[in-house]
C-alpha cells in the first residue's frame, strides 16, 4: 500500500486536500476559516456545549457507514484522512427539501436564536442514520434521547420541543437520505492510499498501522505525544495554545482497536473508544454501561479512549476509580520490552505516571465481578451528565456467612491522583458485616484523604461526600447480606 504526505477527506461532497496546514489545526477552523462553512457554531471551544457538533463517517466491518457525532472543536485534522465529514450545510446541499431532521425542528418549533441548533440537528442526523443500520434502535424514548443530547447543552428552547423533533424524525419511517455506495466508493479510493506521516514546519504527525511501527516511531520520537481521539489532547491545543511538535497517533493500528473477552476477564487495547467500549459491556455490566452514560457526552465518547482517559493521569478521571476497585492492570511496550503494572501503582504523583519515553500503555485487563460480587460506582458532579466528578467512587466487595473477604475501593476527586483506600480496606476485611463496623469505618475514611478546595467542592465537602458513599454502599448492598445471616 503506497504511502502519501497530504491528509485527504470529504466535506460533504467536496474532496479536501492538505499539505500544508498544522496537523494540530482543529477541524472546526478548517471549516469556518479555510472553508467558510459556518453553518457550525464555536461555542466553548473544549467539547462541551455540542454547538460545533458535526458527523465523522467511516468504512465498517459490515461494509457500511457508521455515523459518529463528534466536536469539531477539540478534533485535529491530522485524524480525518480517509474519512467523511458531513455538516449542517451537507443537508441543504442535498437537494432542494429540507432533511427530515430540520423538517422535525422546524414543525416542532425546536428553536430559538438558533446558534446551539445546528449542533442538535447534526446529533439527531447522526441517530437517524444509525437507525437505519441498527434494528434495535427504534421507538425512541425520551430518556434515550436526551442521552444522545447531553453533549448538546443549550436549552433556550426547553428540552421538550428538541427532543419532541428527534423522537418524531428518528422514529417515523424513512429511507436513507444518503448515497452510501458512492461515499463508499469514494472513501475505498483514498484507502487506496495509506497516511503514515504528515507534516509542515510547525509539526509533524505520524500515523504507524502496526504495533512493530508504533514501537519503531516512538523509539525515534521519544518526545512525541501519542494521541487517540484527542479528547484532552484538543485542549492543549485551543486553551492552552499548545505547540505539540509531534503527534503520534494509535487510531490505525487494528491490533489496537480490539477487546478481548476470555472466561470473565476483559482486556481494552489502546485505540478503543468509550462507545465501543459501551457497546461491547452494555449486556456484561449494566453496573459499568449506566455509570459510563454519565461519563462525558456522546461525541467525546466516539472520540476518547479508555486508555486515553487512564494515561493522562487526571485525578478526576471517571475510568480509574472504576478500574482500581476491579483490580485493573497495564500492560506497557517499548522497543525495551513489554512490563505489566497495577492500575493503583502507574499514578505517582499529580501530572507524574509510571511510564518511560519511548513506551505506550497497549492495554488494559481487568475481571468483570462475579453474580457473587458486590460491585457498585458512584459520580458525584453538578449536573448529571456531561460534567467533571466532583467525587467518583467505586467499591467491590466479598462477604462469605457475614464476613468480608474482599473490599476494594477506588477513588477520584479526592487527592492529586485517582487512588485505593488502602486504611479502609485494612479495617473492613476479615470483619462480619454491620452497622457499626461501616460507621466507624467512614468516619475514618474522612481523615484518609487530603482533597483540594476548588468551585466544585470544598475539601470538608469531598471528604463527607466520600463518607456518605461508604454509607450509602452498605444500606443499599451490604445491610440485607446482614440480616440474612441473623434470619
Amino acid at each position: 500500500m503506497p504511502n502519501k504526505n497530504t491528509i485527504q477527506f470529504y466535506v460533504n461532497y467536496h474532496l479536501v486536500e492538505l499539505d500544508s496546514q498544522s496537523a494540530t489545526k482543529t477541524l472546526l477552523q478548517l471549516l469556518r476559516q479555510d472553508l467558510t462553512l459556518t453553518g457550525t457554531k464555536e461555542g466553548c471551544a473544549e467539547g462541551d456545549c455540542g454547538a460545533c457538533t458535526v458527523v465523522v463517517a467511516g468504512i465498517n466491518a459490515r461494509n457500511t457507514l457508521n455515523y459518529e457525532a463528534v466536536n469539531s472543536c477539540i478534533l485535529p485534522i491530522s485524524l480525518l484522512d480517509g474519512k467523511q465529514i458531513f455538516t449542517v450545510e451537507y443537508l441543504s446541499e442535498r437537494d432542494s427539501a429540507s432533511h427530515p431532521v430540520q423538517q422535525a425542528f422546524v414543525k416542532e418549533h425546536a428553536s430559538q436564536c438558533g446558534f446551539c441548533t445546528p449542533g442538535f440537528i447534526m446529533s439527531s442526523f447522526a441517530l437517524h442514520q444509525k437507525r437505519l443500520h441498527d434494528s434495535q434502535i427504534k421507538d425512541l424514548t425520551s430518556e434515550q434521547v436526551s442521552d444522545i443530547f447531553a453533549g448538546n447543552l443549550c436549552r433556550c428552547t426547553g428540552y421538550g420541543t428538541i427532543i419532541s423533533a428527534c423522537k418524531n424524525a428518528c422514529n417515523t419511517p424513512y429511507s436513507n437520505t444518503v448515497n452510501e455506495a458512492e461515499i463508499i466508493d469514494r472513501l475505498q479510493n483514498l484507502k487506496s492510499e495509506s497516511l503514515k506521516a504528515y507534516s509542515n514546519q510547525n509539526s509533524i504527525f505520524i500515523q504507524p498501522h502496526s504495533e512493530e511501527e508504533l514501537i519503531e516511531q516512538l523509539s525515534l520520537h521519544p518526545n512525541a505525544t501519542i494521541v487517540a481521539g484527542a479528547t484532552d489532547i484538543g485542549l492543549w491545543i485551543t486553551k492552552q495554545r499548545k505547540q505539540i511538535p509531534a503527534l503520534i497517533s494509535t487510531k490505525s493500528v487494528e491490533s489496537l482497536r480490539k477487546i478481548q473477552f476470555t472466561g470473565n476477564r476483559v482486556k481494552v487495547f489502546a485505540a478503543v473508544t468509550y462507545s465501543e467500549f459501551m457497546e461491547f459491556i452494555a449486556d456484561k455490566s449494566d453496573e459499568l454501561y449506566q455509570y459510563l452514560l454519565r461519563h462525558s457526552s456522546v461525541q467525546i465518547r466516539n472520540q476518547g479512549t479508555i486508555i486515553g482517559n487512564l494515561g493522562n493521569g487526571s485525578p478526576i478521571g471517571d475510568m480509574a476509580p472504576a478500574l482500581i476497585a476491579l483490580e485493573a492492570k497495564l500492560t506497557l511496550m517499548s522497543f525495551r520490552g513489554s512490563r505489566e503494572i497495577q492500575l493503583q501503582d502507574y499514578f505517582i504523583e499529580y501530572g507524574r505516571q509510571d511510564i518511560q519515553k519511548s513506551e505506550f500503555i497497549q492495554s488494559v485487563e481487568f475481571e468483570l465481578p462475579s453474580k457473587s460480587t458486590t460491585f457498585k460506582t458512584y459520580k458525584i458532579s453538578k449536573r448529571h451528565q456531561q460534567d467533571i466528578s466532583t467525587v467518583a467512587a467505586s467499591f467491590l466487595c466479598d462477604v462469605t456467612d457475614g464476613v468480608i473477604t474482599k473490599f476494594k475501593a477506588g477513588f477520584g476527586g479526592v487527592a492529586g491522583t485517582p487512588t485505593i483506600a488502602t486504611c479502609l480496606e485494612e479495617s473492613l476485611v476479615q470483619q462480619p458485616v454491620s452497622a457499626s463496623l461501616f460507621s466507624h469505618a467512614a468516619n475514618q475514611l474522612t481523615q484518609e484523604f487530603e482533597p483540594l478546595s476548588d468551585h466544585r467542592g470544598s475539601k470538608e465537602y469531598r471528604r463527607q461526600v466520600c463518607r456518605n458513599l461508604l454509607i450509602k454502599f452498605y444500606i443499599e448492598h451490604l445491610k440485607p447480606l446482614e440480616k440474612l445471616k441473623e434470619a
